[in-house]
């Protein structure tokens, strides 16, 4: 039992009386995680009640002393860099809560009113007559014996996961600040896994979210990069279902995407190796939305100077993290003016929230009697359950690594050849490894005993869901394709007016800003400028990839020497082209 629990679970009420202290009821608390840190001083606890004192004994020379409530030195920690030595100090505060206080060391130089002054704002009980002063910086001064070394983020440091309240692991690790991300547990593992993940069951999106939220502490174990998967659906799909459903396993806050992306890259620090949920994309400015995505998948903030002129340290991150919204990325950034490029979009990809079973998000509301009912009732007991499966699932995890890493292996293997990744595109295999990942993290959950669902749930679930996204994505399984192709149909269909027909008579109706010719036929032939292709049809684009795209697919047609460029006859005189042909217009391959 860790020190914390030992002396919390005395510490349930507080009597308002005060104890008369010459009465025999004071005990002298002898056990490792109770009793005095430091020689000649006693914890002792009054009767059966939850008060603590820290005593000063008696000597030759002196009566013993009463100091204040109880308060223990667990011993003296320093960051990895051997700097910002401090004491460990835990005690009991005025509400009779346990208190930790990292005690800078140059406290012990400074006048002891300074120190008092710091415990004293902290809560701390303490007695003002200078015997109590005198013995509590004698007992703050000592040397304590163990050390620790102090973090200044959550999750794997070395072989050690550290919580806000705790190091899984071998390493003596304290977290030098509580996180924003951290909030109190709440109900039980026992129920959260009868009302919370049981009841996911039947539902893929569910079970999918739900194994995403344990996903981000295998990060670090596969070796793979940070990314996010985003929900997308109307107002009362039952997303905001699923982000409760995934906050729970940590216990984490929702986040909101209404922030500046300096803002997020702070919230993206506090959430690493434990991931993030943020809730409606449609919050952030679409301008900026696109930058956000690919600097919260890429595990790195900015670049920025310190006040001294150097370079600030970068925060960094891993996570796999899910978002919520009534828009895609792409979309938003359109609004906006924004063009989304492929590696954003690869980032964060979009899986439709409706499960297809006219039930929104939900394909299974286990008898009651609307999907609303259902969704009202698993946010319920989100709020009154979470925060102990994640940090559960961490403790196996950090017990055997090994063994993890043949479980993901393993579902890797099932999962690519399930969805038959052989011929895939390599952005197609980029997700599916990510989608692989977050099967494993389920499996890993489950056959720790944290779901209740049957062996394969989990994989079954990121199969569909990574059906859902595939659906969505480019016919030849590339984001760039499409947009190359998209680029091509949208100029030809805006700029028809500038393209000179065989009979038009320019000399008399003049084409203004012409950008070629096109041939009638079967099908009919464009003629493209090669500065007009270059600078307007693909439009920040490069040329290679959009006349690779056109020919994959039989819409461009190349020269014999295989140039993408060929020779043509117009406007009376051989001229050079890119020739594409109106079969794009069609869609499809030729």
């Amino acid at each position: 039992m860790s020190a914390t629990a030992a002396v919390l679970e005395c510490a349930e009420t507080v009597p308002h009386d005060e104890p008369n202290e010459s009465a025999p009821t004071w005990a002298v608390c002898t056990g490792d995680d109770t009793k005095a840190t430091v020689s000649g001083f006693e914890v002792r606890r009054y009767a059966e009640s939850s008060i603590f004192a820290l005593w000063r004994k008696s000597t030759d020379d002196s009566p013993e002393v009463r100091i204040g409530s109880g308060l223990w030195v667990r011993g003296m920690a320093r960051d990895a860099e051997g700097l910002g030595w401090c004491h460990v100090v835990a005690f009991v505060d005025c509400d009779c809560t346990l208190r930790q206080w990292l005690m800078p060391r140059e406290l012990l130089a400074a006048d002891r009113s300074d120190l008092i002054r710091h415990l004293l704002g902290r809560g701390y009980d303490a007695v003002l007559s200078k015997e109590a002063r005198d013995g509590l910086v004698a007992y703050l001064g000592a040397t304590p014996k163990d050390r620790f070394t102090t973090v200044t983020s959550i999750g794997w440091h070395g072989e050690s996961f550290v919580l806000p309240d705790r190091a899984i692991g071998p390493g003596a690790y304290l977290l030098a600040a509580t996180p924003a991300a951290a909030t109190l547990p709440g109900g039980t593992i026992d129920r959260w896994r009868k009302h919370v993940a049981l009841p996911c069951r039947g539902n893929t999106r569910l079970t999918f979210a739900l194994s995403l939220a344990f996903a981000s502490p295998l990060l670090a174990v596969d070796g793979m990069e940070s990314g996010g998967v985003h929900l997308v659906g109307g107002s009362s799909v039952g997303k905001s279902t699923a982000a409760h459903v995934a906050r729970s396993a940590w216990g984490v806050e929702l986040q909101s995407w209404r922030a500046t992306d300096n803002g997020l890259e702070g919230v993206a620090a506090r959430h690493s190796d434990v991931g993030l949920v943020l809730d409606e994309i449609g919050q952030v400015d679409g301008r900026i939305v696109g930058e956000v995505a690919y600097m919260l998948a890429n595990g790195q903030g900015k670049g920025r100077a310190a006040r001294d002129g150097g370079d600030r340290a970068r925060l960094s991150w891993r996570l796999l993290f899910l978002s919520t919204g009534e828009t895609t990325l792409a979309k938003h950034m359109g609004d906006s003016g924004k063009r989304a490029r492929a590696g954003q979009e690869l980032r964060l990809v979009s899986i439709e929230a409706d499960a297809g079973a006219g039930m929104g998000l939900f394909e299974n509301i286990h008898g009651l009697p609307a999907p609303a009912a259902f969704a009202d009732r698993l946010v319920e007991a989100c709020k009154a359950n979470h925060g102990h499966a994640g940090p559960k699932f961490v403790e196996r995890l950090v017990a055997d690594i090994a063994g993890a890493r043949t479980i993901i292996e393993q579902v890797r293997t099932r999962f690519d050849r399930d969805i038959g990744l052989d011929d895939a595109d390599g952005q197609v295999q980029r997700v599916a490894r990510r989608f692989a990942l977050i099967a494993a993290a389920g499996e890993l959950a489950t056959e720790y005993g944290l779901t209740g669902w049957a062996p394969g749930t989990a994989i079954g679930s990121a199969i569909e869901c990574f059906g859902a996204w595939r659906a969505s994505w480019a016919p030849a399984g590339s984001r760039e394709a499409e947009r190359a192709i998209e680029a091509v149909v949208s100029f030809l269909q805006t700029q028809a007016s500038r393209f000179q027909t065989r009979d038009h008579d320019a000399e008399r109706h003049p084409i203004r800003d012409r950008a070629g010719f096109v041939i009638q036929g079967e099908p009919d032939e464009w003629l493209i400028y090669p500065s007009t292709f270059r600078e307007e049809v693909c439009n920040g684009l490069r040329v290679e990839q959009v006349t690779e795209a056109l020919i994959s697919l039989g819409h461009l047609t190349p020269g014999s020497d295989g140039k993408r460029q060929i020779q043509r006859r117009a406007d009376g005189r051989s001229q050079r082209f890119y020739v594409v042909r109106g079969s794009v217009l069609e869609g499809g391959r030729v």
